[in-house]
């Protein structure tokens, strides 16, 4: 597999702080197209022991040079991956993304500042959404995490594919209804920090907000995940919410 690093933004260097211990500091990722292809069917394999499935995150962001609330955005894939124990066998995985933005961000590119539709995007639409607007992406991770912060996600994303949620770039009146799952409003950043507890972040965005992100999330980290975990989930181009078998890398 051709190495995701021989294609990276060359504007997309950050120079990032270490963050909570474990949390690292970021590297670029090359935006891909939003359009999914199709993915093989999930295959469940009965046989693989619990001991097997590894839990993954990383977490991305995108921004402008100044930062501008508008031209920023933070999000995080969790993956889980189930290997098998014969020699050769292909292992199951399931990855799911937390991108919260406008239910109507694909046809504007604007956050906008009232209450807003929100709707949660694919990995790979935000990543079209950066490339639209040739903002650079950094990211954070792989990290090997442990199967209760992948739990708290599908979790959150459950409940904002409800439709109880809004999206609201600035919604301090309203964030605590959103994080008890009770309704309000949530912006991009608190949606994925809200895995970690109730964190006010203030102002905190783009990459910043990404550091953020990835140092709540150090005590459910085990640790550094091989990195072609992330090649493997951003060229998969498969829906989030779709299974599909991929061929670990000799």
């Amino acid at each position: 597999m051709r190495s995701l690093r021989q294609v990276l933004f060359a504007v997309g260097l950050v120079a990032a702080a270490a963050v909570a211990g474990r949390a690292q500091s970021p590297q670029s990722v090359a935006p891909q197209s939003s359009a999914p292809q199709s993915a093989a069917p999930l295959v469940v394999a009965p046989t693989i022991p619990a001991a097997q499935t590894r839990y993954y995150a990383i977490v991305f962001a995108y921004q402008n040079a100044t930062a501008r609330p508008q031209k920023t955005h933070t999000w995080a894939t969790f993956v889980k991956l189930q290997l098998a124990d014969e020699p050769g066998a292909r292992p199951v995985v399931e990855q799911h993304t937390i991108s919260w933005l406008p239910a109507d961000f694909a046809r504007t590119m604007r956050l906008g500042w009232f209450t807003k539709c929100g709707k949660n995007h694919s990995l790979q639409e935000t990543l079209g959404f950066a490339a639209r607007q040739c903002l650079p992406v950094c990211h954070w991770g792989p990290y090997e995490i442990d199967e209760c912060l992948y739990n708290r996600a599908l979790s959150q994303i459950a409940f904002l594919n409800s439709g109880c949620v809004a999206y609201k770039l600035l919604e301090p009146l309203r964030r605590r209804r959103a994080y008890t799952h009770q309704g309000g409003a949530l912006h991009c950043t608190h949606a994925v920090t809200d895995l970690a507890g109730f964190v006010v972040t203030g102002t905190t965005r783009g990459y910043e907000a990404g550091r953020v992100v990835a140092g709540l999330f150090s005590d459910h980290i085990r640790r550094r995940a091989p990195d072609w975990l992330l090649d493997m989930v951003v060229q998969a181009r498969v829906p989030d919410d779709v299974g599909a078998v991929y061929t670990l890398p000799q």
